[in-house]
């Protein structure tokens, strides 16, 4: 390292890091933009975090309003609960009943001795005698127990009426409940649209800034480019070694020689001397190709007639055979025809059966 900072001129350490640094030498290094870059991912990291917060929040508290209303309904549903079960077993036992007096299990304990009637205070001393089985106060007693009954019958009466309006006032309490979520989650809906549609607008907005930054920042760098390439290919144009001047490569000691060292191709007669000679040769080789072709073509052609020949002769050679085939069945039947009737004609002839005639000559004869 240090044989390398003294040979450049300027030791410069910065310099040396530059030199050293590709991609600081090919591209170089925005540290301002980058810098920004930073600061607005940060932001936008930061204002994403906070919305979601706020969002977490609001839904908590609609969670938790909701909770609420809905812990008080059940409340007050236990407690009317609570107020029907004390009342049951208050007021309505089993001794309240109207038909008590008829199912009580001490009834026969309770009952009046077989003779009352002599204790009785409105029968004076030369009063009759009450029979037994007589009750004076049967009347009293059944209008003491229809009144009981009426008075059961208005109270069990008012306890359905309350039960009925209790249970309608439950219902609209409940429906009420529900009335208050419904308008609690359309609040909320309706604040979810408008904080997204904010969000939304605000990153638009953004988009639309970082857009026309970028869009900007675009069109500088590409004027920058612009003006670099023009003076690049202004200062190639000018420099006679980089726009390949023909003059600067002739040799002086013989006109087919180059100097080397500030050749930098052929002419463009020499360039267009081999474009030629590569076109003819592309042309040889196309008729050459059109030349296999044909060959080719030729010969597939000859072998589609050799190939159309031997169908023809193997279809007459097999025609030539179906036709002796036929030959030959048509003469096996003409020799079966002819044995069959020189079979016939020899058992004919060698059955030796007797006729009439055989039988008529005995007793002709001259002996």
């Amino acid at each position: 390292m240090g044989r390398l900072v003294a040979q450049i001129p300027n030791e410069d350490p910065a310099r040396l890091a530059r030199v050293q640094d590709a991609k600081w030498r090919t591209i170089g290094v925005d540290c301002g933009a980058l810098q920004r870059q930073v600061g607005e991912r940060q932001a936008q990291e930061a204002f994403d975090v906070q919305r979601d917060r706020d969002w977490a929040a609001l839904a908590q508290h609609y969670d938790d309003l909701v909770c609420s209303q809905k812990q008080a309904a059940d409340a007050a549903k236990r407690d009317n609960e609570r107020q029907v079960l004390a009342f049951q077993q208050t007021r309505q036992g089993h001794h309240t009943g109207s038909e008590w007096d008829l199912n009580r299990p001490d009834r026969f304990l309770l009952a009046s001795p077989a003779r009352v009637g002599d204790n009785d205070a409105r029968c004076g001393p030369s009063s009759i005698q009450k029979f037994d089985g007589e009750d004076l106060a049967a009347a009293e007693r059944s209008q003491a127990q229809h009144q009981q009954c009426y008075d059961w019958w208005a109270a069990q009466l008012a306890q359905h009426e309350a039960q009925k309006a209790a249970q309608a006032e439950a219902t609209l309490r409940e429906q009420e409940a529900i009335r208050m979520q419904d308008a609690v989650q359309a609040a909320a809906a309706a604040e979810e649209r408008r904080i997204r549609a904010d969000n939304y607008r605000a990153t638009l907005l953004a988009n639309l800034q970082l857009a026309e930054a970028r869009a900007a920042r675009d069109a500088a760098e590409r004027h920058s480019e612009l003006m670099r390439s023009e003076a690049e290919l202004s200062a190639t144009l000018a420099d006679p070694y980089l726009g390949e001047d023909p003059a600067m490569a002739a040799s002086s000691l013989s006109a087919y020689r180059v100097r080397k060292d500030h050749w930098k191709g052929m002419s463009a007669m020499e360039r267009s001397a081999i474009a030629q000679q590569q076109v003819q040769q592309v042309a040889e080789k196309k008729a050459r190709q059109q030349q296999l072709l044909h060959e080719d073509w030729q010969y597939a052609r000859s072998q589609a007639d050799i190939a159309r020949n031997m169908a023809s002769q193997a279809s007459q050679v097999e025609l030539f055979k179906a036709t002796m085939a036929r030959k030959a069945a048509n003469f096996l039947e003409g020799q079966m025809v002819e044995k069959a009737a020189r079979d016939a004609q020899i058992a004919a002839l060698y059955t030796n059966e007797p006729k009439p005639e055989y039988f008529r000559q005995f007793g002709t004869s001259h002996r």
